[in-house]
């Protein structure tokens, strides 16, 4: 796996995203609770967040041309953790976070386990 390779323990989408997508991926970067996207290129040792577009991510340092084509399904789903929802979120014996899905506190709001 390099690393613009997404883990296989969770699904994947690829560009392009709607509008709708890209609005969900933005909010999901902007979260605290998972570490955003970032740039691998050197930016004086900034880790700088990657922003979504309807082609994929980008990196919004002046000059780079670094982007990542796919992220992860939950992260795109306007409903997981980025609005009135919270994610079901373990993490294993490796360390890794693994997305259970998620609670929907609403039931008018789409939902439930995936």
């Amino acid at each position: 796996m390099t690393d613009t390779e997404p883990s296989s323990v969770y699904p994947k989408i690829t560009a392009p995203w709607s509008s709708e997508q890209v609005d969900a991926l933005n909010a999901f970067q902007a979260r605290t609770d998972f570490h955003p996207f970032t740039c691998p290129n050197d930016h004086h040792s900034e880790a700088v967040s990657l922003t979504a577009h309807e082609d994929g991510w980008h990196c919004p340092a002046e000059g780079c041309t670094y982007r990542q084509q796919w992220a992860h399904a939950f992260m795109a789903d306007r409903y997981c953790g980025c609005g009135s929802s919270t994610p079901l979120v373990s993490i294993d014996q490796n360390g890794r976070h693994r997305h259970q899905g998620y609670w929907q506190p609403d039931d008018e709001e789409p939902g439930g386990m995936l």
